[in-house]
C-alpha cells in the first residue's frame, strides 16, 4: 500500500512538471541548455527529484524513476550544482568533460534506460522519460574518449532507433533528422554481419520521410540500401518477409512521381508475389492484401495489361469478401475496366451495382464518383435504358452531392478568389421581440455556436441595429438567430428584425465586407426571392454574399426551433476544428441535415429548408 501511494505522489509531481522535463532532450539535441525554471517551479522539481530517487531505491542503476531524476538534474544543475551527484554531472551538463569513467557510466545508463523505455515491466507513464534519458545518455556517451568503431557503431545504431521512436510518438521533425544522422553514422561504421540490419534501418527512415512528405528526392539511396539488406537473407525466413516489404515501400516511393516507369513497379510486384507465396504469409496477410491490390491497380493504370487487371480483380474480390462497403467501388471500377477491354456484359452489370454500393457505403473520392458516372453513361449507351441515368443521379445526389448555390457567377468567382484567415465570429440572438412570437431556441442556438467557435456574442437589447452593422465590418463570421421577414412583392425589403429596428437587404447591399467569410442566417425565409423575379437572388442570403461573405447559410421557410438548433449544432461541431482557411460550410450543412433527415425522413419541412450559397 505504501509503494502504491508513493508511486501516486511521484506521478502527480511528474504530471505537474511534464512540460519542463519534455524540453530537456530537445534542448540537448539542438545544442542549447534547458530553460531555467521559475523559483516556484524549482521547488516542485526538487520535490520531484527527491520522490523519484526514493522510488528508485533498490531498483538498480537503470530503475525507470532514475530517468526522471536525471532529467530533473539536467534542468537544475546550473542553479543548484549539488542537485546532481558528481558521477552523473557529465551526463546532464553539456559543458562538462566526459572522461573514460563518465563515458562508461553514460554507456551503462544508455543501455539500461533504452531497455526500460520499451519494457512491459516499466509503467507506461515512465516509458517516455526513459526514452528521453536514454537519448541524453547516448549522446553524452559519444562525447567521451573514442571507443572502438564497433562500440561507436552500436551507440549510433541504438540512438537512431530511439530517435525514430520519439519521432513516431511526438512528430518532431528534428528527432527524425537525429535518427537519420545516427543511422548514417552507424552504417558507415559497419563492416561485418551487422551491416544489412543497419542498411535496413536507414532505408526505412529515408522511405518513411519520402512518403510522408511526398518528395521522392528525399529517398536518396533507400532502394539500393533495401536491396542490400534483403540479399543475404534466406527467402524462407520470416525476416525476409519484413525486408521484402521494406524494399517494396522504397520501390513505390521511387516511382511516385514517374507515372510511366514500370520496371521498379514490376520489381515490387515480383517481391509481393513472393511474399504471398511465403510459407509464413499467414502471419502478415491481414494487413497486406490491401496494399497489394493497390500496387496492382497502380501497375495496371500505367500499362493496361489484361493479366495484371485479372490479378487486381482477384485481389479486390478477396478484399470485398472481407469488407464489402470499403472495397465495392474499387472492385466495380476494375470490373468496368475489364468490360471495356473484353466486352463481357456480366462485368458491366456487376460493376455498376458495385460502384453504386460503394458510393452508399463508404466515403467516396472524386475518382469513384467519376468512374460511376462513366459506367452509367456506358450502360445507357449499351442498353438504351433511360432509367439507368435516373437511378444513378438519385444515388449520387443522395449520397455524394453537396448542394450549393450562388447569386451570380461574379459572386462565386469573388468568393473563390478571397484569402481566408482565422475565424472571428459575431453571434447575434434576439429571442424575444415586441409583436413577434418568442424564439426560445435562439439563445440555445447562439450559446451552442459561441461554445463551439467563440467570438462576440450580442443578445437581446445589446443586438441593436447600428451595433450590428458596425460589428459586421470587424468580424469574418456572422451568425443570426432571430426573426426574419421577406416581402414577396418587394424582395429588397427583406429584413432581419432587431430590438430597435432592422437589418434589411438594402442595408446589407451598402456594406463593404472584404474580410468576411461565413454567415449563418438562422431566421425565417432568408433565402427566398420575390414572386415577380423568383430566379433572382434578391434576398438576405444572396445580398450578404454580394456584400463580401464568401459562404452563407440561409433558409427557404420557417423551421421549428428544435430542428434549427440541432442543425446549427451539427454545422458548428464540424467548423470548430477547421482552423484557418475557407470553412467547409457546405459539407457541414450537408452532414447536419443528413443526420436529421435519417431520423425523420417523413418530416422534410424540418430539414429541407436550409441551403448553402457560395464557394
Amino acid at each position: 500500500m505504501a509503494g502504491w501511494w508513493k508511486a501516486l505522489g511521484l506521478r502527480a509531481l511528474l504530471e505537474a512538471n511534464a512540460e519542463t522535463l519534455a524540453a530537456v532532450w530537445p534542448a540537448v539535441r539542438d545544442g542549447t541548455a534547458p530553460p531555467a525554471p521559475e523559483p516556484a517551479r524549482t521547488r516542485s522539481l526538487a520535490a520531484l527529484s527527491r520522490a523519484a530517487s526514493k522510488a528508485a531505491a533498490g531498483g538498480g542503476d537503470d530503475a525507470p524513476e532514475l530517468a526522471v531524476a536525471l532529467l530533473v538534474g539536467a534542468v537544475l544543475h546550473r542553479a543548484f550544482p549539488t542537485a546532481v551527484s558528481p558521477a552523473l554531472l557529465p551526463l546532464v551538463a553539456p559543458s562538462a568533460d566526459v572522461d573514460a569513467q563518465a563515458a562508461a557510466v553514460a554507456g551503462r545508463a544508455f543501455g539500461g534506460f533504452a531497455g526500460r523505455s520499451g519494457s512491459d515491466r516499466t509503467p507506461p507513464w515512465l516509458r517516455r522519460w526513459c526514452l528521453d534519458a536514454a537519448l541524453l545518455c547516448g549522446s553524452r556517451c559519444l562525447h567521451g574518449p573514442a571507443p572502438s568503431d564497433t562500440a561507436r557503431g552500436k551507440v549510433h545504431d541504438l540512438l537512431a532507433l530511439l530517435a525514430g521512436q520519439r519521432f513516431k510518438a511526438g512528430g518532431d521533425p528534428a528527432d527524425e533528422d537525429v535518427a537519420l544522422t545516427h543511422a548514417r553514422a552507424a552504417l558507415d561504421l559497419a563492416t561485418g554481419p551487422e551491416r544489412p540490419d543497419r542498411a535496413a534501418r536507414l532505408a526505412q527512415l529515408l522511405t518513411s520521410r519520402s512518403l510522408r512528405l511526398r518528395d521522392p528526392s528525399l529517398l536518396e539511396n533507400a532502394v539500393e540500401l533495401a536491396r542490400s539488406a534483403l540479399a543475404p537473407l534466406d527467402p524462407e525466413s520470416f525476416a525476409w518477409q519484413a525486408r521484402a516489404a521494406l524494399t517494396v515501400s522504397a520501390l513505390l516511393a521511387a516511382t511516385a512521381q514517374d507515372t510511366k516507369d514500370v520496371e521498379l513497379l514490376d520489381e515490387a510486384l515480383d517481391l509481393e508475389r513472393a511474399i504471398r507465396r511465403h510459407p509464413q504469409y499467414h502471419r502478415v496477410q491481414d494487413g497486406y492484401l490491401g496494399p497489394h491490390a493497390g500496387l496492382l491497380a497502380q501497375r495496371f493504370a500505367r500499362r493496361r495489361d489484361p493479366g495484371i487487371l485479372d490479378e487486381a480483380i482477384a485481389a479486390y474480390e478477396e478484399l470485398y469478401a472481407l469488407e464489402p462497403g470499403r472495397y465495392a467501388a474499387d472492385l466495380g471500377r476494375h470490373l468496368q475496366y475489364r468490360y471495356q477491354m473484353h466486352g463481357d456484359t456480366a462485368d458491366r452489370h456487376r460493376a455498376l451495382d458495385l460502384m453504386a454500393e460503394g458510393l452508399s457505403a463508404a466515403p467516396a473520392d472524386q475518382e469513384a464518383i467519376m468512374s460511376y458516372g462513366t459506367a452509367v453513361l456506358q450502360e445507357h449507351r449499351e442498353s438504351g435504358d433511360p432509367e439507368a441515368v435516373e437511378r444513378a443521379l438519385a444515388t449520387v445526389t443522395r449520397y455524394r452531392v453537396v448542394s450549393s448555390y450562388t447569386p451570380s457567377v461574379a459572386a462565386l468567382l469573388r468568393a473563390r478568389s478571397g484569402t481566408a484567415a482565422g475565424a472571428h465570429p459575431l453571434i447575434v440572438a434576439v429571442p424575444e421581440l415586441d409583436g413577434q412570437a418568442p424564439l426560445p431556441g435562439a439563445l440555445r442556438e447562439a450559446d451552442l455556436a459561441h461554445a463551439a467557435v467563440g467570438g462576440t456574442l450580442l443578445t437581446g437589447d445589446a443586438a441593436r441595429a447600428d451595433t450590428v452593422r458596425t460589428a459586421l465590418a470587424a468580424h469574418s463570421w456572422a451568425h443570426f438567430a432571430c426573426h426574419g421577414v421577406q416581402d414577396p412583392e418587394q424582395p429588397s425589403r427583406g429584413r432581419l428584425l432587431l430590438p430597435d429596428g432592422e437589418l434589411s437587404v438594402l442595408d446589407i447591399s451598402r456594406l463593404h465586407l472584404p474580410g468576411a467569410q461565413f454567415a449563418y442566417l438562422s431566421a425565417c425565409e432568408t433565402a427566398v426571392g420575390g414572386t415577380r423575379l423568383p430566379d433572382e437572388a434578391l434576398h438576405l442570403a444572396g445580398t450578404l454574399q454580394l456584400a463580401g461573405f464568401s459562404q452563407v447559410i440561409g433558409t427557404l421557410w420557417r423551421v421549428d426551433d428544435e430542428s434549427s438548433a440541432e442543425i446549427a449544432q451539427g454545422v458548428y461541431g464540424l467548423l470548430k476544428d477547421t482552423g484557418t482557411g475557407a470553412p467547409p460550410a457546405a459539407l457541414a450543412l450537408h452532414q447536419a441535415v443528413g443526420r436529421l433527415r435519417a431520423r425523420h425522413p417523413d418530416r422534410p419541412l424540418s430539414w429541407a429548408a436550409h441551403m448553402h450559397s457560395g464557394a
